[in-house]
């Protein structure tokens, strides 16, 4: 086998992998260092000057442009092309009518605010309907939540609904009336099937950061189910879609 067939046909083993890569970026360090040595020759051939002078010039040359380019970084930034709308929808995988495709919906959203000496708990009280638009049938298996205020995502867990916890209502026209939390989800131990919803009541914490805040009313929640087959399934709600219905307070 002759040296042009080795390369030839090393050449078709390493196009588009990884070490292609790497033999590419080789390539052109190696070309730089050739025209920038042989520039160097060149000027110290014909103008006579000293060895050192050529590459004096190439290394201000290079620190000039460093830090022209240090001062002004969006020189370096790449615009890419905008898409069209109809190229996005390309991009997007089809959904499969087949598979679970759940979509929960925020009914209601109260809080409550713990105290403490250095910072506070904040706990978020759902009222959520959850609907599978599949036609295969699937287990919740996870919940979680992420609240969004101004740019900023506060994660949270899932806790159990505190015990001594009801819900007071103040209607506008009316007596004020004591609510009691329905903790009881075991619909949801049940495979959801197509169409057909189901609600619940369900708690989160949030990690807040270590100082005192107050509960995120204005924030855009962003809630994740996982069912059993791996598969999470994301839903948004907000910013500002609940109204203030009624409070958390401990009995």
């Amino acid at each position: 086998m002759g040296l042009s067939q080795w390369l030839r046909g090393e050449w078709k083993k390493i196009e588009g992998n990884f070490k292609y890569d790497i033999y590419k970026s080789l390539l052109r360090w190696t070309v730089g260092a050739f025209v920038t040595s042989s520039g160097a020759y060149l000027i110290h051939r014909i103008w006579r000057w000293p060895e050192w002078a050529p590459y004096a010039i190439v290394f201000f040359l290079s620190l000039f442009v460093f830090v022209r380019l240090s001062r002004n970084p969006g020189a370096m930034v790449v615009v890419p092309e905008r898409s069209s709308p109809a190229s996005v929808d390309a991009i997007k995988e089809p959904i499969d009518p087949k598979t679970p495709n759940l979509k929960a919906e925020i009914l209601e959203a109260l809080f409550f605010l713990q105290r403490h000496s250095i910072s506070n708990d904040i706990f978020i009280l759902l009222s959520l309907r959850v609907v599978n638009h599949g036609e295969e049938e699937a287990v919740v298996t996870d919940w979680r939540l992420s609240a969004e205020v101004a740019g900023n995502t506060m994660s949270s867990e899932e806790i159990e609904i505190k015990g001594n916890w009801q819900i007071r209502r103040t209607p506008p026209i009316g007596p004020v009336t004591m609510e009691i939390i329905d903790r009881d989800a075991s619909t949801f131990d049940h495979p959801l099937k197509k169409g057909i919803p189901k609600t619940r009541w369900i708690c989160f914490r949030l990690f807040t950061i270590p100082y005192k805040i107050i509960p995120p009313h204005n924030a855009k929640f962003i809630l994740m189910l996982t069912d059993a087959f791996g598969k999470n399934h994301v839903s948004e709600s907000g910013p500002g879609f609940a109204l203030d219905t009624g409070e958390i307070i401990e009995a």
